[in-house]
C-alpha cells in the first residue's frame, strides 16, 4: 500500500546520522599537517633552485680563475717567475673546481659535460699561453746602467777658446796669489765643468774637498756654458789622481797639467737622477746608478736600500762595491759599501777574498790600527783573510768591547783561535771571548764554551 507523502518528508533522522558518519576529521588535526609541511619547506630548497646556486659557484670559479691568472701575470704580478707547469697547475684548480660545480649544478649529464669541458677549455690554454716574466738572475749582467752618453767632443775645441770659456783669468789669479803665500803651482787645481750643474753645487764641492784630501770645499764660479773649480790647497793627491776623480763626475774632455786646467762635460744620468727613481720599478738598475754619483748623499741612500735587497745582478754589483771600498774616502760610504758586501757575498765571500785584499789597499794603509775602520775589518774577516787577522786581533785585545763586533758580524768561525785569549785576570777581555763564541752557532764554540766554563770556575758561570 502506497505512503503517504507527508510521512515520507517528516522521517529525515537516518540521513543525518549517516552524513555524520561521513564527516571530515577535525579541524586541529588538517592544521598540524599543514605547519609540518611548512616547516619542511623551510628547511629544504627546491631542487632547481639548489641547483642553479650551484652553477652560480662553478661560474665563480672559473671567472675567479682567469681574472687571477691575467693579473698575475702582468710585469711584476705575484706569477712572475712561476714556471708553466706551476701556472697550469694552479689553473687546474680552478678549473676542476668549476667543472665540479657545473656538473652537480646542471640538469643533465650531457649538459654538465659540456660545461666541464667549457672550464677546462677557458683556463688551461690561457695558462699555457700567458707570458712568463722572470725577475733578474742573481748573477746576471745588469741592464744598461746610463742614458746615452755623448761623444767626449766639446763645441771648444782649441785650449784658447776653453781657457775663454772658463774665463781663465781666475785661474791665473789663483796662481799669483799662491806664488804669493809661498805656495806653488803644483798646488792649484782647477775643474772646468761643461754643462748645467749649479743644482749640484755642494755636493761637488765635498765630492773634491774630500777625495782630493782638500782642506776647505774649492771655490765655485758660475759661467755661462759651465761651472769652474778652483783650490789652491792641492798637495796629498797628484794632478794625475785629480783627473781620475774628476772623470767620476764627468766625462773627460781634456787635462792640461802646465795649465793646472781639467775639462769635464757633466754626465746626463749624473745631473738627472732624483731620489724618486730610486723608489720605481727598475730599483736594482736605479740604486746602482745612484751609487756611482758623485753626490755622498745618494750614494749612501742607494746603498742603504741595496744593503736589505735581495741579491741580484751580482757580477755588476759587486764590482760597484769593491770599486767603493777602493776609492771612497767617504767613512759612512765605506761603512755602507762594506755591509752590502757583507750582505750581498754572504758564504759565498771567500771567492772574493783576493779582490777584498786588493780593495783593502793593505799597502797603503799600512799597519796603522786608525787607517782600518772597523766595517772594512769585519768584511776582511768574513771573507777569510788570513793578512787582516792579526791587525784585527791586536786591536780588539787593547778594546774588545769596541771591536767584538768586527768577529760577531763576521761569516768565519774563529772560536779556535778567539778561545785561546781568555785570562781569568783580564775580565773585560774574558767576557768578550765568551761572548763571542755564543754568537758563533757552530760545534767548534759549543764545545770551546763548555771547556771554558769548566776552567774559569764559579767567578765567570753567571756569564755562560
Amino acid at each position: 500500500m502506497p505512503s503517504h507523502p507527508e510521512k515520507q518528508t517528516n522521517d529525515l533522522s537516518g540521513f543525518s546520522k549517516t552524513f555524520e558518519s561521513l564527516s571530515p576529521a577535525p579541524a586541529q588535526e588538517s592544521q598540524d599537517t599543514i605547519d609540518k609541511i611548512q616547516q619542511a619547506e623551510r628547511h629544504y630548497l627546491p631542487k632547481a633552485t639548489w641547483k642553479k646556486g650551484v652553477s652560480w659557484i662553478g661560474w665563480g670559479c672559473i671567472t675567479l680563475g682567469i681574472l687571477l691568472l691575467v693579473l698575475g701575470s702582468i710585469k711584476g704580478g705575484f706569477l712572475t717567475d712561476t714556471t708553466v707547469m706551476k701556472r697550469m697547475i694552479f689553473a687546474g684548480f680552478f678549473s676542476l673546481s668549476g667543472m665540479i660545480c657545473l656538473f652537480l649544478g646542471c640538469r643533465s649529464a650531457k649538459a654538465g659535460l659540456g660545461y666541464s669541458f667549457i672550464s677546462f677549455a677557458s683556463l688551461l690554454p690561457l695558462a699555457y699561453f700567458l707570458p712568463v716574466y722572470e725577475t733578474p738572475t742573481r748573477t746576471g749582467a745588469l741592464p744598461t746602467l746610463t742614458t746615452s752618453t755623448p761623444s767626449p767632443t766639446s763645441t771648444r775645441s782649441t785650449i784658447d777658446e776653453i781657457k775663454e770659456a772658463c774665463n781663465y783669468e781666475t785661474i791665473e789669479a789663483a796662481i799669483s796669489n799662491a806664488m804669493q803665500a809661498g805656495k806653488t803651482k803644483e798646488n792649484i787645481i782647477a775643474i772646468w765643468i761643461e754643462g748645467d750643474s749649479s743644482q749640484y753645487q755642494h755636493s761637488i764641492q765635498d765630492f773634491f774637498r774630500l777625495n782630493l784630501e782638500l782642506e776647505s770645499r774649492p771655490s765655485f764660479y758660475n759661467r755661462k756654458e759651465g761651472v769652474l773649480i778652483v783650490s789652491d790647497q792641492l798637495s796629498k793627491v797628484t794632478f794625475t789622481q785629480a783627473v781620475d776623480y774628476a772623470e767620476k763626475v764627468g766625462i773627460k774632455l781634456g787635462s792640461y797639467r802646465n795649465d793646472r786646467l781639467i775639462h769635464i762635460r757633466m754626465r746626463p744620468e749624473k745631473a738627472t737622477l732624483n731620489s724618486s727613481e730610486l723608489h720605481e720599478s727598475d730599483f736594482y738598475v736605479n740604486n746602482i746608478r745612484a751609487i756611482q754619483h758623485f753626490d755622498s748623499y745618494k750614494v749612501i741612500e742607494g746603498l742603504s736600500k741595496l744593503e736589505t735587497a735581495e741579491p741580484r745582478y751580482t757580477g755588476d754589483a759587486f764590482t760597484v762595491f769593491l770599486e767603493l771600498i777602493h776609492t771612497t774616502k767617504h767613512p759612512e760610504i765605506l761603512a755602507h759599501a762594506c755591509a752590502c758586501m757583507q750582505s750581498w757575498g754572504g758564504a759565498t765571500l771567500p771567492k772574493h777574498k783576493d779582490k777584498l785584499e786588493k780593495a783593502a789597499r793593505f799597502e797603503e794603509r799600512g799597519a796603522n790600527e786608525e787607517n782600518w775602520p772597523q766595517p772594512l775589518v769585519s768584511l776582511l774577516l768574513s771573507a777569510g783573510s788570513e793578512r787582516i787577522l792579526p791587525l784585527s786581533l791586536a786591536k780588539w785585545q787593547k778594546n774588545p768591547s769596541k771591536w767584538e763586533s768586527a768577529f760577531i758580524k763576521c761569516t768565519q768561525d774563529y772560536s779556535a783561535i778567539i778561545k785561546d785569549f781568555a785570562e781569568p785576570e783580564n775580565r773585560t777581555l774574558t767576557l768578550s771571548v765568551i761572548h763571542i763564541l755564543k754568537s758563533i752557532d757552530s760545534e767548534e764554540s759549543k764545545n770551546s764554551l763548555a771547556q771554558l766554563k769548566e776552567s774559569l770556575g764559579a767567578s765567570y758561570a753567571s756569564a755562560f
